[in-house]
């Protein structure tokens, strides 16, 4: 059998659409010719093609804005018909929709994570007609990454229905030096990696986007340091000698102009000054002519707290007011250059207090970004209740408190809303540290799919998820939850969940599944997010619990690790469990140990596991970020000896 694919218009985005769609087809039915076509535009009368690409005559679901949002349109039946989007971007992902729709499965990012059937494409009869639910399905870099983490990453987001990327920073030299420099971990040898070679991948990674047609998110911090020249890539504490000029532009403290705790990236300046406002906006227009194919450029203040302008020109001000006046400054730059990009502005720390001044000039210019840092994960964003004024912490400039509920947190965006009634977006960190509390990764899988599928309630048109790339241990079931919810806010969690399992362990995925459901419901996750009473003999049984499920699954484990009835793709899941279940029971004995009050064991044990943590550094480079981990449960389980250690002593009066 002869498939004729015709790929309408030249566009670089359509074209990898339809390449990578004879590419898949070849893997599934390597019998049949698959032959590729370049037409100018789409015939109707043409009824032997299967035609590829945008056309005004191809039916689609409406959107607001074709260049932004996206919806598919497939109609293949047997070797013949379309698979056409809104856009480019929307082309390859109805072409993987497709694919997906004769089997394939993407259950991770790279090669090894793709579940390809094999059989005869003779009587193929597909159709789709679908728009996505939100506009904004993007990742964020963070933690510690090769470039082919990343690489991995942007390739695999359409594959799952999701349309952007951010890289953060000018450069983001400081994610991939924390792997390739390997700073982090004692057990490997790092290597030299300067900036100049971050820039280069940087410049890959735009490439890789831009040829799928993605949007692309940049910059974020950096714009209160590099302008000035003062380096902010990262979130050092080496001292750096700056002019007498730069030093006037930072924020006055106590008195001083210095950097906030030793870090810049942490520093605020002074944006009652017209030079640092004017400096800013400059330097943004430059940035914009540089990367041309930015198309949503993230202008952020300072990444600290309670450290704004004391000067008798700022001190009047709420930050938000001084910000919106910065970004009108921006506006007027862009505009006077001709430069068509959105400008991310965000609700973050002291900017979740609303100005009471400042309105933004152009608002279509601009895209609201909410960041709750502080959030609880024990609740989802649509949980939200109502609050009244005397109910929210006042803003009191420098002395503020940060919301953990998320009523309050839903109360602050919903003021900005009042004044701000443009396109939005949610900056979530659930993969970020929270994915680390939950051994499982089922209950907080299920938390996610809620929080995505219930955006819109709060007004929200997306997610951009600012997350480590290297999630997908034990399972990638979070994510495949966030991509699918901002697909379809009307999908469902448990039918996703069960084809997950099926499509990434096989016919016994199901067993999978109900072990990890099973190491989530016994972890607990209020507890490790320290929201109950650490000494607590209820969890310390619970966390013995986990460590015997893992030991009466090891077996089951172990007979599909050489499964002639499994694909590579799906062994690989099956390996991924062995190394989970090691990590999962040294870290469950040490909050055994915890909830029991052996504090000094504790600390014993979760050595253990931060060292066998390292040693997966190759093995599970993939799929697990070490550093993150390691770092992550330091902190969080120290908080819970923090907590036991309080509570042992207040026992003891």
């Amino acid at each position: 059998m002869i498939w004729k694919i015709a790929k309408i218009g030249n566009c670089e985005a359509v074209d990898f659409a339809a390449t990578e769609l004879k590419r898949y087809l070849t893997k599934i039915d390597a019998t049949n010719d698959y032959i590729l076509m370049c037409c100018k535009k789409y015939d109707a009368a043409r009824k032997d093609v299967l035609w590829v690409g945008c056309s005004p005559e191809l039916p689609l679901p409406e959107v607001k804005d074709p260049k932004y949002d996206d919806a598919i349109s497939i109609c293949v039946k047997k070797n013949a018909g379309y698979i056409t989007g809104a856009n480019s971007r929307s082309v390859l992902i109805a072409a993987y929709r497709f694919l997906r729709e004769l089997g394939c499965a993407f259950i991770r990012p790279g090669a090894d994570g793709e579940v390809i059937p094999s059989y005869e494409l003779k009587n193929v009869d597909v159709c789709v007609f679908e728009a996505a639910s939100y506009r904004h399905r993007a990742v964020c870099i963070e933690g510690a990454d090769s470039y082919d983490n990343v690489a991995n990453m942007i390739d695999w987001l359409p594959k799952v229905g999701m349309n952007g990327y951010f890289n953060q920073f000018d450069v983001p030299y400081h994610f991939y030096k924390l792997w390739y420099q390997s700073e982090f971990n004692p057990i490997y040898e790092g290597e030299s990696f300067t900036r100049e070679d971050a820039i280069g991948i940087r410049d890959q990674s735009i490439r890789e986007i831009s040829r799928r047609g993605m949007l692309y998110h940049a910059t974020g911090h950096g714009w209160t340091c590099e302008p000035f020249g003062i380096v902010g890539g990262g979130w050092d504490t080496k001292p750096q000698e700056i002019s007498d000029k730069a030093r006037s532009c930072l924020a006055l403290l106590n008195g001083k102009r210095e950097f906030f705790g030793g870090v810049p990236l942490n520093t605020n300046l002074c944006y009652s000054s017209d030079y640092v406002k004017d400096t800013i906006a400059k330097a943004v227009a430059e940035y914009c002519k540089d990367i041309p194919e930015v198309n949503y450029l993230h202008v952020w203040l300072a990444d600290g707290s309670n450290n704004h302008c004391e000067c008798e020109n700022c001190l009047p001000h709420r930050p938000s007011d001084l910000y919106i006046d910065l970004l009108n400054r921006i506006d007027e730059e862009l505009t006077k250059e001709n430069i068509d990009v959105k400008v991310v502005f965000l609700i973050y720390v002291d900017l979740l207090w609303e100005p009471v001044r400042a309105k933004l000039n152009n608002p279509d210019r601009f895209t609201l970004m909410f960041a709750p840092i502080t959030r609880s994960y024990s609740q989802t964003l649509s949980d939200a209740k109502e609050l009244r004024d005397d109910e929210l912490s006042p803003f009191v400039k420098n002395k503020l408190t940060f919301p953990e509920n998320i009523s309050e947190n839903i109360a602050y965006l919903k003021k900005w809303q009042k004044s701000f009634k443009g396109d939005s977006f949610d900056f979530d960190y659930h993969y970020m540290w929270d994915h680390y509390n939950d051994l499982g990764y089922y209950e907080s899988s299920k938390l996610l799919f809620r929080d995505m599928a219930e955006l819109d309630r709060v007004g929200i048109n997306g997610m951009v998820s600012c997350q480590v790339q290297r999630c997908f241990l034990p399972t990638s079931l979070g994510m495949l939850s966030m991509a699918e919810a901002l697909w379809n806010k009307n999908a469902d969690f448990d039918t996703m969940a069960d084809k997950y399992f099926l499509d990434a362990f096989g016919a016994d995925g199901g067993k999978v599944q109900d072990y990890l459901a099973e190491l989530s419901r016994l972890n607990d996750l209020p507890y490790m997010r320290a929201e109950k009473k650490v000494i607590n003999a209820e969890n310390a049984e619970s966390f013995a619990k986990m460590i015997a499920l893992v030991d009466s699954f090891l077996p089951e484990i172990s007979a599909h690790l050489d499964d002639d009835k499994l694909c590579h793709a799906q062994k690989l899941s099956w390996k991924y469990l062995t190394y989970h279940a090691e990590r999962c029971k040294l870290l469950a004995s040490s909050l055994e140990l915890t909830a029991k009050g052996e504090i000094e064991k504790a600390k014993e044990k979760l050595k253990e596991a931060n060292e066998y943590a390292r040693s997966l550094r190759q093995e599970a480079q993939n799929v697990f970020d070490d550093r993150g981990f390691v770092n992550t449960m330091n902190w969080k389980i120290g908080n819970l000896w923090q907590k036991a250690e309080a509570e042992l002593a207040e026992n003891k009066k």
